[in-house]
């Protein structure tokens, strides 16, 4: 009687999905969050019109990386900072909002200043942008532009000269 020896043969490989569905599913929650907290920066505001208006530049400085708030003035007058209210009337700081000046200053101690001017005076690398509704009185465009300059009794004090006004090239009636 002759034996028939089996070979053993080990089974197929199955290949196992679950870590790369772990991951997948890991990006899709960061991409989700990333995009929500870009969408901060822009209120729903009806834009100025101008005729000259160019679109935004990015920094020309090579590899140097700009950093550029975005202040958005609604037609109420209210002044918002990536959904948060503030406060730019520097005669009533202790109200409910941050004040803008502390705010920029706080912005502009975590960020590089520029070498001093020939009278002293060191402005930060900071941009600011200046989104304002086009019926939104200019009074509070003025007191955006008065506390990015900072005051000259405020310490530390390294004003804000990089502004641009934001305005749309399309006449809308």
């Amino acid at each position: 009687m002759a034996s028939k020896s089996r070979v053993q043969q080990d089974p197929e490989p199955k290949l196992d999905l679950t870590p790369m569905i772990d991951i997948v599913f890991n990006l899709i929650i960061f991409f989700m969050i990333v995009s929500d907290m870009s969408n901060l920066d822009m209120e729903e505001i009806a834009l100025p019109f101008a005729d000259q208006a160019q679109k935004a530049e990015g920094a020309k400085g090579g590899d140097e990386i700009t950093r550029t708030i975005v202040v958005n003035i609604l037609s109420s007058g209210k002044i918002r900072i990536r959904g948060k209210d503030m406060n730019a009337d520097p005669t009533q700081k202790a109200s409910g909002n941050m004040w803008l000046g502390d705010y920029f200053r706080t912005e502009v101690a975590g960020y590089k200043v520029e070498p001093a001017d020939e009278n002293g005076v060191k402005a930060s690398a900071l941009e600011v942008n200046i989104r304002s509704d086009r019926g939104a009185p200019f009074k509070y465009v003025q007191q955006v532009f008065d506390a990015c300059i900072g005051y000259p009794n405020e310490t530390p004090r390294a004003p804000i000269y990089k502004t641009s006004l934001a305005a749309s090239p399309d006449k809308k009636e």
